[in-house]
């Protein structure tokens, strides 16, 4: 599991032993839940989740989990004023990757 926030973008790449459609089946799940709790907009371009927030909050903020076979790659953009957050964020994307893809 290698994180960088030495860019503006965090970027989170997790191995992982599924299948690309349970991986994919269990980060909707996921996706759907905190979607509904922070009022995120989710949406899947083929194996690519992009995940914005509502309009107004966070503004210039976005994510996006590419899944391929064997390693889910996560990148997350933070606006200035979230910056400051970014090694926190790393890591609790890092820690959720895990448990939803752990075998």
């Amino acid at each position: 599991m290698l994180w960088s926030t030495m860019t503006r973008a965090i970027q989170v790449d997790h191995p992982h032993r599924l299948t690309v459609g349970e991986a994919r089946r269990r980060i909707e799940q996921a996706a759907s839940l905190a979607a509904d709790k922070y009022r995120l907009v989710c949406r899947w371009v083929g194996d690519v989740l992009e995940v914005l927030p509502p309009p107004g909050v966070a503004a210039g903020a976005r994510g996006r989990l590419v899944l391929l076979d064997g390693v889910a790659h996560a990148e997350v953009v933070l606006p200035g004023p979230y910056r400051f957050v970014s090694g926190k964020v790393a890591t609790r994307l890092a820690r959720e990757l895990d448990e939803l893809l752990a075998c």
